[in-house]
């Protein structure tokens, strides 16, 4: 249970590093856009 409870933080990690990313290209655009 406490393994599954990392995995599931880790991929919601690498969900925020992706949207913060995106957000990032959007931002370079002229709007501001969250995809998770």
């Amino acid at each position: 249970m406490h393994s599954i409870r990392k995995l599931k933080s880790k991929k919601i990690e690498g969900k925020m590093i992706k949207a913060r990313r995106m957000s990032r290209v959007e931002k370079r655009k002229g709007e501001t856009k969250w995809i998770m």
